[in-house]
């Protein structure tokens, strides 16, 4: 289990996002392996959520390549992003289909883009993600809310 980290009551009565920082933290530092379920779920959407938005779903495939997608779908749509869900299982479906193997590094998937133009579908579900409200981070906001004590530890 990743423990929770410590936050500041005097530190959050100065900057509310106190809370979503120390989150990030713990999602960005821990292994899928050594988190809870509720820690899981979270760690998994905001993986996704952040790659895309820094670099579109190629950048998510390319850098996420060892998540279990199904897992992630199944994530998002518990977490109440049921339209991102849906565009990941899309993207996912189109892209199985259209390579044989999932690129090695990101230079790959570029040079893949160049010769078959996968980059173009990709677009579009990147675009469809970008348009999805409620986002990720929203959600997210609301799942730190209920599940507080997974990700926060008060201190003085």
């Amino acid at each position: 289990m990743s423990n929770p980290i410590e936050v500041s009551k005097k530190a959050y009565a100065s900057f509310e996002g106190e809370k979503w920082n120390a989150m990030a933290d713990l999602l960005s530092r821990s292994d899928l392996e050594e988190l809870t379920a509720v820690q899981r779920l979270a760690h998994l959407a905001w993986w996704y959520n952040n790659e895309v938005l820094n670099g579109g779903h190629d950048q998510y495939f390319v850098n996420k390549d060892y998540f279990v997608h199904s897992e992630v779908i199944s994530a998002l749509h518990s977490l109440g992003a049921v339209n991102q869900s849906n565009i990941l299982r899309e993207a996912l479906i189109y892209l199985t289909k259209a390579i044989d193997h999932m690129p090695n590094d990101y230079d790959e998937f570029i040079a893949w883009d160049k010769e078959y133009r996968y980059g173009d579908q990709m677009s579009i579900f990147d675009n469809q993600f970008y348009n999805c409200r409620p986002d990720i981070d929203e959600l997210l906001e609301n799942y730190l809310a209920t599940n507080e004590s997974e990700f926060i530890q008060w201190v003085p």
